[in-house]
């Protein structure tokens, strides 16, 4: 099993990789070296409620983990007399690895964007399964050590992490031309993370640092995000099954983000679907229009000659059961049975919009689960941890102004 294979995938990059030194030494994924001093992602100490000062800071070679400071910086800083931000944001700061208590709510600068960069302001963003492995990083030490070189070694390189985000474009630098002013967008930031505050900026292109798209209109910023996440996984490896009307389609793992996304687009591609699912989400799965749903509590295999057209695992490899291997059995042919762990998350922004198309015209509905504000992001990351979320879970960074 190629723990944790699925979470580097979903920042845009296959699990084996090579690392360039200037990726090892990089301050920030999306950073220039050269200009660490003015970078928009470095993050800034300030006086908050349970945490130290930036002075303290500096001066402390120890800190207390119970109080929720901040470890010594790891990058160049300000002294308070020179500290020069134009706008402070609010955002989520992950300074060590660990459990969802060192997540922690700071004050940082605001970025601006370069000459081919938008600035997002977000609105929402989501709890994702790679978001809980790049802040937990608890993974077996073969992994741990590519893991991160990647994202950082003793702590996440990019501090402000989140991978999904949905919100409007704030401001545009001056050679961009795909977005205007005001408009409203989701998609995932990549190895540039910081989707966990108030204002990201991206490039407008697709990268590995991020893809966006105009949202769906009939979409809140909420159910945007889970759109986005479940949207650009569900498609892409559907999409290697090439489905067709009157074939039998088995999701496995039904009622998670992709899964719920896989079961509706198998159904406007008109196949027969099965969903494998828990017993409490077999009426959710059923109507999304499944035409069977098998309870894995009750189940251990399916029927003597039982035969599907196409298997989704969209749960990953690292779970197993006798069911799941029978799933397996029941195809056969090259990507017949295909697993969300299989090659690299492509950051697309060409899917965002055709599932903004599928949204738009009623084939997709993203499931949201539960959703948190801000500053109870921790909750929310110890409820995704649980494994047993129906749909996705959404986080609202600011509340959307109804005129």
């Amino acid at each position: 099993m190629r723990c944790g294979q699925k979470h580097f995938e979903a920042l845009g990059v296959p699990f084996a990789v090579v690392v360039t030194a200037d990726e090892v030494q990089a301050p920030g994924f999306g950073c220039d070296p050269t200009s660490w001093a003015e970078c928009s992602c470095r993050p800034r100490s300030t006086s908050t409620e349970g945490a130290c000062s930036l002075s303290e800071s500096l001066g402390r070679t120890t800190t207390s983990t119970s109080t929720g400071r901040f470890p010594p910086a790891p990058f160049p800083v300000t002294s308070p007399q020179e500290r020069t931000w134009r706008s402070a944001m609010r955002a989520i700061v992950c300074p060590r690895y660990g459990g969802p208590d060192v997540l922690e709510m700071r004050e940082v600068e605001q970025p601006s964007p370069k000459d081919d960069e938008v600035c997002v302001r977000i609105m929402a963003t989501a709890v994702t399964a790679s978001d809980i492995f790049i802040r937990g990083s608890d993974i077996p030490l073969r992994f741990r050590i590519p893991m991160r070189l990647m994202i950082g070694v003793t702590r996440p390189r990019q501090p402000i992490i989140g991978l999904v985000l949905a919100g409007e474009i704030a401001s545009v630098g001056r050679t961009t031309t795909r977005f205007q002013l005001g408009d409203q967008v989701y998609g995932l930031t990549g190895f540039g993370l910081g989707a966990y505050a108030e204002y990201k900026c991206m490039k407008e292109t697709d990268s590995k640092h991020g893809c966006l798209a105009l949202k769906p209109a009939n979409l809140t910023y909420e159910e945007a995000t889970v759109a986005a996440y479940g949207g650009l996984l569900a498609l892409q490896y559907m999409e290697r099954g090439r489905i067709r009307r009157g074939q039998r389609v088995l999701v496995y793992g039904a009622s998670g983000t992709s899964g719920t996304t896989a079961v509706q687009y198998a159904k406007h591609l008109g196949a027969v679907v099965t969903g494998v699912c828990s017993t409490a989400n077999v009426e959710l799965v059923e109507s999304l229009g499944a035409d069977s749903v098998i309870d894995y509590t009750k189940v251990d295999a399916l029927e003597p000659g039982d035969r599907y057209d196409f298997v989704l695992d969209a749960v990953g490899k690292a779970k197993t059961s006798r069911l799941k291997g029978s799933c397996r059995a029941s195809v056969s042919g090259k990507d017949r049975y295909v697993s969300i762990d299989d090659g690299s998350l492509l950051l697309d922004s060409g899917r965002l919009a055709a599932m903004k198309e599928l949204v738009e015209a009623g084939h997709i509905r993203p499931v949201v689960d539960r959703c948190y504000p801000l500053e109870d992001i921790a909750e929310a990351h110890r409820y995704v941890e649980k494994g047993h979320k129906r749909g996705g879970v959404a986080v609202t960074v600011r509340r959307e102004v109804v005129a």
